[in-house]
């Protein structure tokens, strides 16, 4: 595996591994994050994108759900109208990983 992409899953599980592993609600989540990572992969390279592209798609894949970990673990839901917008926690909770440097 290429490693940028070993970087990426890096930081994706130190990002996750904070909440409740045990948890199948957030150990699917987390299976989900990478099965879509792939699938992001895999189209950025049927369209014939270059590497630089490939990785990207495969970040934006597997960072895509980020805030569906603290929407469960807060309100053992991801409906976000019964709790909390999930794309407005991944936004948070990436921005605050870009301030520390981390991404």
């Amino acid at each position: 595996m290429k490693q940028v992409i070993q970087d990426y899953n890096m930081i994706f599980m130190s990002m996750v591994n904070k909440y409740d592993m045990k948890d199948s609600n957030i150990v699917r989540k987390v299976i989900h994050s990478y099965d879509v990572a792939k699938i992001c992969y895999s189209i950025a390279s049927n369209l014939n994108m270059n590497e630089e592209e490939r990785n990207f798609c495969y970040l934006i894949g597997l960072f895509h759900d980020i805030g569906r970990f603290k929407q469960w673990t807060i309100y053992k839901t991801y409906n976000d109208k019964e709790s909390a917008d999930h794309g407005e926690l991944s936004k948070d909770i990436l921005n605050k990983q870009i301030k520390n440097s981390k991404l």
